[in-house]
């Protein structure tokens, strides 16, 4: 969805942590959510968004949709 409306810099997603406890802050998500701080409510950077997946949780996407992302106008 981010792609198609041409603002994919402008999530991230960081799923990669030592922790699985619920409702913490790790030491691993804490630079991600600095610069998302400084770009969207400071808006002094303009670092894009990064998807830090964890190497556990690949999936093939294939199976769950079959379709390219649109370009929307």
């Amino acid at each position: 969805m981010f792609a198609a409306l041409g603002v994919k810099d402008n999530i991230s997603y960081h799923s990669s942590i030592a922790d699985g406890s619920h409702c913490i802050a790790r030491a691993e998500q804490q630079q991600p959510l600095r610069q998302n701080i400084r770009k969207f409510l400071l808006k002094t950077e303009n670092a894009p968004g990064v998807i830090t997946a964890a190497a556990k949780a690949t999936g093939n996407l294939a199976e769950w949709r079959d379709w390219q992302t649109p370009t929307l106008e």
